[in-house]
């Protein structure tokens, strides 16, 4: 066997290690990029359960959420202020974390629901104009436009 053979046999070997890496190296950036999504996920629905948590331990507010706008006290009004506020910032996570979120739209039309459910005040549609104008104009616009609207 002479020295080109053996280089030659060497190089093969190389690009075929190359490949096998590469093939490697994809598989575990895929598995970390699953990760991420999962825990992204998961942290964004986090999010909304303490939310959920607070209206089904206390009756006083889930009555303010289905009684009238125009019957509800200043206290009253404050507390469902202070929901929406809440849930605004809730989704605000999730716009913030939509690139790793699994289910975006699934997340999304949870909140759609709760800021246009009749019957029942989440109190999002009542401190959205005064809340979108201290965030940024993207998240103002992907809110509009994936919740509000």
């Amino acid at each position: 066997m002479n020295w080109d053979a053996i280089g030659a046999f060497g190089e093969i070997a190389g690009a075929i290690a190359v490949v096998v890496s590469l093939v490697y190296l994809a598989s575990q950036i895929r598995h970390s990029n699953n990760l991420i999504s999962m825990e992204a996920s998961r942290f964004v629905a986090e999010q909304s359960l303490p939310i959920v948590d607070l209206i089904l331990e206390n009756p006083d507010l889930m009555k303010i959420q289905i009684k009238d706008r125009n019957e509800l006290d200043d206290l009253e009004r404050s507390l469902l202020h202070l929901l929406g506020r809440r849930m605004i910032l809730a989704a605000r996570q999730t716009y913030l974390s939509q690139e790793e979120v699994r289910d975006l739209d699934g997340i999304v039309s949870v909140y759609r629901g709760m800021y246009h459910r009749p019957g029942v005040n989440y109190g999002m549609p009542d401190c959205w104009p005064e809340f979108k104008k201290t965030n940024s104009p993207d998240f103002v616009k992907w809110f509009d436009e994936n919740i509000a609207s």
